[in-house]
């Protein structure tokens, strides 16, 4: 699985050559890496997979409103009002429907 580091780190994929991971490069990292990653919440999952044009949570926070506006459309067939809407709102609703289009699918 693909993650995105948010903080440059050292660790050891292997367990045994220690490597420098950095920050905002994406890596595929093995299971026992990236939990560790995880819990020192250095890395964020990479979602974007080549099906899934949405992208992760951090870059939606980052987003105007009515370029979330624009995607919820385009990508979930979501009506979401920017003059009405709050950020946060967006980008939770957002959220809510990527997670039940993977659950539906």
């Amino acid at each position: 699985m693909k993650f995105r580091m948010l903080k440059t780190v050292q660790g050891a994929e292997n367990g045994h050559t220690v490597e420098t991971f950095e920050e905002g490069k994406e890596y595929d990292l093995g299971p026992n890496l990236a939990a560790l990653f995880q819990r020192d919440k250095v890395v964020e999952i990479e979602e974007r997979e080549a099906e899934d044009k949405i992208p992760a949570p951090k870059a939606l926070a980052e987003m105007k409103k009515v370029e979330l506006a624009a995607l919820a459309k385009e990508e979930l067939s979501l009506d979401l009002d920017a003059d009405k809407m709050k950020h946060a709102d967006m980008v939770a609703a957002i959220e809510a429907a990527r997670e039940a289009k993977k659950s539906a699918g």
